[in-house]
């Protein structure tokens, strides 16, 4: 029996695995089994009737003006690449739109969208919210669809089931956004005149790929490690926030060392995050 996306016998190891983050068997089934749910969640395809509702959400967010219309130039304002916003969600189905959504229903999509009037080349946001979509649901191997690229280990897999177990699905709705929003810092801090970045002061959307393989690696690298520690959600959250923004993340994200500095400036946003996904913290 197949209990979850990954099949036992399909499942791979993680490249340079010595062993250290194998898990029992009995373990990893029972993770899989935890997690049918959101990888039917993940497979859904994209419902013209169904999911309608969700791109008329969308429309009020770039055009709250106009009445709703299904394929416009007004969608590149968001960031989908072309007039027919489904033509992107190959790959991400139902899921990449729901993602996509909450992120603005958050307020942190408003955040991003205010920040694009201010660069010169705006961020893609529809597009880097299908590509956050797509890497962790392939990472973390909560999707059958082949595809290219490293898989989780045994160890992020079940600390993945735990965190669904306490909240699902609005715990991946809550990486996606830290991902996402990870995503749109930097590329906002390499149009500034203090930019550390080492990229060229001309900034062209050609140097988006370049800027997402940076968190797309930091990521992977962070949900590698974070099961070293046990994790209630809002602290797993706080500690991937760490690791995605500090250049020094890798001594303080996952250590157990001070992260105090970068704790008092994301606490607040965090919290209003959780609530928002209905997800209890210690101060609720």
């Amino acid at each position: 029996m197949k209990l979850g996306a990954r099949g036992l016998k399909s499942r791979p190891e993680p490249p340079g695995d010595t062993g250290t983050s194998r898990q029992p068997v009995e373990l990893v089934q029972g993770a899989e089994a935890e997690l049918v749910p959101l990888c039917r969640a993940v497979t859904e395809a994209f419902d013209e009737l169904k999911h309608q509702c969700l791109l008329r959400s969308l429309w009020r967010t770039i055009s709250p003006e106009v009445e709703f219309c299904r394929c416009s130039w007004r969608w590149l304002r968001l960031g989908f690449q072309g007039d027919n916003p489904t033509d992107d969600l190959r790959g991400v189905g139902a899921l990449g739109l729901k993602q996509l959504v909450h992120f603005l229903e958050s307020g942190a999509g408003h955040v991003v969208l205010r920040q694009n009037d201010a660069v010169t080349v705006p961020f893609p946001l529809a597009a880097a919210s299908f590509n956050v979509t797509h890497l962790l649901t392939v990472f973390l191997q909560l999707s059958s669809a082949p595809a290219p690229g490293p898989r989780c280990s045994d160890a992020t897999y079940c600390l993945i089931a735990r965190l669904a177990a306490v909240s699902f699905p609005q715990f991946l709705d809550l990486i996606h956004a830290e991902v996402l929003r990870a995503l749109a810092d930097r590329w906002f801090r390499m149009q500034t005149p203090s930019s550390i970045c080492a990229v060229p002061r001309t900034i062209t959307i050609m140097h988006f790929p370049s800027v997402l393989e940076v968190i797309s690696t930091r990521t992977r690298e962070a949900l590698t490690i974070a099961p070293s520690r046990s994790f209630t959600l809002p602290d797993f959250l706080l500690q991937l926030r760490a690791a995605l923004r500090d250049p020094d993340w890798r001594i303080t994200a996952f250590s157990g060392k001070s992260t105090s500095s970068c704790t008092t400036q994301v606490v607040p946003t965090l919290v209003a995050l959780l609530a928002f996904a209905g997800v209890p913290t210690a101060d609720a």
